[in-house]
């Protein structure tokens, strides 16, 4: 299904460990103050790595679309 679209797949991949991290995120943060401080450069980064796979996946799918019409 993803052959066609590896920036899907890879939005699919850091999103499912974006939303572990996410759901870890309160029981490690009371832990220790340096764990929380680490959890949360983690989201952070996350998020930036979901973003940027998602404006990818978005371009992938636009020029595919364009180029499927274009051809026929």
């Amino acid at each position: 299904m993803f052959n066609n679209y590896p920036s899907a797949y890879l939005l699919l991949l850091s999103s499912t460990i974006f939303l572990g991290i996410y759901l870890i995120a309160p029981i490690i943060g009371s832990w220790h103050l340096f764990c929380s401080i680490a959890v949360d450069v983690l989201k952070f980064s996350g998020t930036i790595v979901c973003i940027f796979f998602l404006l990818c996946a978005v371009i992938e799918a636009a020029h595919n679309l364009f180029l499927k019409n274009r051809h026929h």
